[in-house]
């Protein structure tokens, strides 16, 4: 009798299986790829370890990929790890898993060449470069051992741990869900279905940082009223997430009291801004050559001019005088049309320097000749130069770089690297020059983020920690371009509309800092110091490279002062040919060229103990 019920009962139990639906959104060349964490159980390997693990593929997936990652304590991970399946096909997320579109296929990867190394993270991968939404199912992932036992990760009903851990032209917003596993039949109709319970799940988890959000902000103007409103929808939300029958009307109706209540909390948040800026870090050559760089850089300006023809107010920050040159150079007409977006105010200049290089090996000539060929530049072919200093990925800057801004006609400064971890300071140069500096990781974010409610709570640790209720968000893809997608978009958008969200604005950098100087500012810091190192080994390395430059600066320089000597006597002086010089020295300035950063970690550990050896006079 025993047997019959128990038979009964595992009849009756679910056999779910674990959705993830994704979108690569990216078009063209790039490493593509998004992880996303399902578990974050700690295990040692042992020896005979083997990783185990179901896997379904949608056959309309762009390419058949897909697959588990797990990332190690102390780092390290399965993906480049080198380890293969038993068909010889890379655990990496790039292997092309045939057997496993449209049909469940057994994955078996043994481990015991990482025994000792523990999981940190267990990772949903698609590493698939082409455009397009993919779809894959797991189930039974496990780790089989020699002794015969079994460490399960997964094995059913929805994860605790639930995080997207990584992404590169794929949606911030992808899909989880679990589906039960004899669905799968149809793989179409399982894949609308974990969309479908996903965004349920979503719009509820959404709800809860609503009224999270809404609390941390009347904390800072109690309010008996408003904190009963956010009592209602707190209670609200508790009641549907415990009914786990609760139809899709319910769930709406639950939505919709949360989102009435929290209508009431706008004017605790009202005098809150957060400044919107577009943005694309263009690094001109890093892992590939400046032709490349040309590409990147023309086709996210031209996506950017459609977002403006889209989507009304949206603006955008771009620096680098040598960028907006080529674009004139080689697409005329993108470039008249960012003219127009210059004049009408919605594309912003900054940095003024002819690109965002290198402020601690440069010549004092060459950061004159910087801003003097940047500036010039922007004042000829848009009527306006740039006050805003930008430097977000420059690996240190020189204690004098305050009066070099000032005299290059800038009073602030955007960074991202080396800084003191003050989100905003005065910095002060060796002659009593004063700059406004922002430094964006103090505020726990970065030039290239995302938006995502984090930003929110770091609107009030600003507040909290500078006095100002203006706060600034630096968005868009980037490295090789990219700049602001239309998620992001889309997302800054739905705040402006949300009465239950601070004040949201598309902006400039040049509007931020001038709405910080309307502020008491006398609560922030003086920094009157180099914001230095980092990456110290990039200044050693390649030295022939940095010898070049010096004799490039120096040589330019004699022959200038030759030149002039020579005008006295009726010669010619080659004005243009001297500008072109200084320009094309400017150019390998920039951070990931005259530095030679891309260099690997252990260069930089040796030559690190060389110079410890060299100044404990140690017998090398």
């Amino acid at each position: 009798m025993l047997s019959v019920l128990l038979a009964a009962v595992l009849a009756q139990a679910p056999d779910d299986v674990l959705g993830f639906v994704s979108e690569n959104l990216a078009k063209g060349n790039g490493n593509f790829h998004t992880y996303y964490r399902f578990s974050d159980q700690k295990l040692t390997l042992q020896p005979g370890d083997v990783l185990v693990y179901d896997i379904l593929l949608d056959p309309k997936n762009p390419s058949a990929k897909g697959g588990i990652d797990i990332e190690f304590q102390g780092g390290g991970d399965l993906r480049d790890s080198g380890a293969l399946d038993q068909s010889g096909r890379r655990a990496h997320g790039d292997a092309i898993l045939t057997d496993a579109v449209g049909r469940w296929m057994t994955r078996r990867i043994p481990l015991d060449f990482l025994k000792g190394k523990t999981s940190e993270k267990w990772n949903l991968v698609f590493e698939g470069d082409e455009n397009g939404r993919y779809a894959q199912f797991v189930d039974n992932v496990r780790v089989e051992r020699a002794d015969g036992k079994t460490a399960w990760i997964y094995q059913n009903g929805l994860p605790a741990v639930r995080s997207l851990e990584g992404t590169n032209g794929y949606t911030r917003n992808p899909w989880v869900a679990v589906v039960d596993r004899g669905r799968t039949a149809n793989v179409e109709a399982a894949r609308a279905e974990v969309v479908q319970t996903a965004e349920r799940v979503r719009s509820l988890e959404q709800a809860r940082r609503d009224v999270a959000l809404a609390r941390e902000f009347v904390k800072e103007s109690p309010n008996p009223h408003l904190q009963a409103h956010i009592l209602e929808a707190t209670v609200a939300l508790d009641n549907i997430e415990r009914n786990a029958q609760a139809t899709p009307q319910e769930v709406a109706a639950a939505l919709h009291t949360v989102q009435t209540a929290l209508k009431h909390t706008h004017p605790a948040m009202e005098s809150y801004t957060g400044h919107l800026v577009g943005h694309a870090h263009i690094d001109l050559m890093w892992l590939w050559e400046w032709q490349e760089g040309i590409v990147a850089s023309r086709d996210t300006f031209v996506q950017v001019d459609k977002f403006m023809d889209e989507f009304p107010g949206f603006t955008f920050s771009q620096s680098s005088s040598a960028i907006y040159k080529t674009i004139e150079e080689n697409y005329p007409d993108l470039f008249k049309a960012i003219q127009r977006r210059v004049k009408q105010g919605r594309w912003e200049l900054v940095g003024g320097r002819v690109d965002e290089g290198d402020t601690n090996m440069i010549s004092p000539e060459s950061h004159a000749r910087h801003f003097l060929y940047g500036q010039r530049y922007f004042r000829s072919r848009f009527g306006k130069t740039a006050t805003v200093g930008w430097e977000p990925d420059t690996f240190g800057h020189t204690a004098q770089m305050p009066q070099i801004l000032k005299l290059g006609g800038c009073d602030s400064y955007y960074f991202c690297r080396a800084g003191k971890g003050k989100p905003l300071f005065w910095w002060q140069g060796l002659d009593g020059s004063k700059v406004l500096a922002f430094e964006e990781p103090a505020t726990n974010s970065w030039y290239n983020a995302d938006l995502s409610y984090a930003n929110f709570q770091e609107m009030l640790d600003f507040k909290r920690n500078n006095g100002s209720k203006d706060m600034l968000w630096v968005y868009g893809v980037g490295n090789h371009g990219g700049g602001p997608t239309r998620e992001d978009i889309k997302e800054a958008l739905g705040w402006m509309k949300d009465p239950s969200k601070p004040k949201v604005r598309f902006s400039t950098a040049t509007e931020f800092f001038d709405k910080l100087r309307t502020y008491d500012l006398s609560r922030i810091p003086v920094v009157a110091d180099e914001l230095n190192p980092i990456f110290e080994g990039c200044y050693t390395t390649h030295a022939e490279v940095k010898q070049l430059n010096r004799y490039a600066e120096y040589t330019t320089s004699s022959a200038e002062a030759v030149a002039t000597v020579a005008s006295m006597f009726g010669f010619a002086y080659p004005k243009e040919a001297f500008q072109r010089a200084w320009e094309d020295i400017a150019f390998h300035h920039h951070h990931d060229t005259l530095p030679g950063s891309f260099i690997h970690p252990a260069s930089v550990k040796t030559k690190v103990q060389l110079r410890r050896a060299i100044a404990e006079n140690q017998d090398i």
